[in-house]
């Protein structure tokens, strides 16, 4: 990397931002001249403006990348790192960087166009964070579990509830049996959910144990043939996991963890290049 390389939004999206400005205000203005009453656009104003004020913030985050360290860059001022100051690495749906002692954090939000670019360089820059021991052992914590499980009992709770007032009904009337129907389906949906998505995962020399739900899963590093950083596009932007490439042709994905995406991927593709002597693809 000869040449600092700056990862922003486009401009057209500030023009975006610029038009919705123009049109409340005129629409204020419109509704003054023609003799309305303007407080009853006061609130909705209001909540439109913190929801551009918030957009601009978003659109003002910056990465830089050089040779020797990383900045980050937005409304509130610059953060930067050097690559070897760089101890810690966490972060939900983006990435976060973080001194020894944590009192310079650089973000880097997943809405940034190129995050996936810059998560390479990072983990390029910082193999041996990614091979630490604290990442040999991976769970899922409360923060996947915790809320389906809440979700399971409740739909599972009205379900029952539901069949039990209705059980001596020989047909149920169509506004009782829908209602049971789609608690059925969600409470299969969740199950399922539970069920297929990863509670832990082990490191045990060249063995990568997937643990679920009363049940476990071994792959070799050879059994690999890529680790990816994939995503899926939804309303709010893109929903980043790690996956796994298998020379059967087959893909698992990895996510519910209490890594975020981006730090789960670099742990798994460092230690498939420790095990695979760095023979793999990406």
């Amino acid at each position: 990397m000869n040449e600092p390389r700056t990862y922003r939004h486009p401009p057209v999206q500030y023009i975006f931002i610029l038009l919705a400005l123009l049109l409340l205000g005129g629409g204020l203005v419109l509704m003054i001249t023609l003799g309305g009453d303007p407080w009853g656009a006061i609130l909705p104003g209001i909540m439109f403006l913190f929801i551009l004020g918030y957009a601009a913030f978003t659109l003002s985050s910056t990465v830089t990348l050089n040779d020797t360290e990383i900045t980050a860059r937005n409304l509130l001022g610059e953060k930067s790192l050097a690559w070897g100051e760089i101890q810690q690495a966490g972060g939900g749906s983006g990435l976060k960087l973080k001194n020894m002692d944590g009192n310079v954090t650089v973000s880097i939000p997943s809405e940034l166009p190129g995050f996936e670019e810059i998560v390479e360089t990072v983990g390029a820059k910082c193999p041996a964070l990614f091979a630490a021991q604290e990442f040999a052992e991976i769970d899922s914590g409360l923060r996947f579990f915790l809320p389906f499980g809440l979700l399971a009992v409740l739909a599972g709770g009205a379900l029952a509830f539901l069949a039990y007032t209705f059980r001596g009904f020989t047909a149920l009337p169509a506004a009782t049996l829908i209602p049971m129907i789609i608690l059925a389906v969600l409470f299969l949906f969740i199950l399922g959910t539970a069920l297929f998505t990863p509670r832990a995962i082990t490191q045990d020399g060249n063995i990568l144990r997937i643990k679920y739900l009363g049940r476990e899963k071994s792959l070799s590093a050879g059994e690999i043939e890529a680790v990816e950083l994939k995503y899926q596009s939804t309303r709010s932007g893109r929903v980043y996991h790690p996956s796994l490439r298998l020379n059967n042709g087959k893909s698992m994905r990895v996510s519910g963890l209490r890594l975020g995406a981006a730090v789960m991927y670099l742990v798994l593709k460092e230690w498939h290049k420790r095990q695979t002597g760095g023979n793999f693809f990406v």
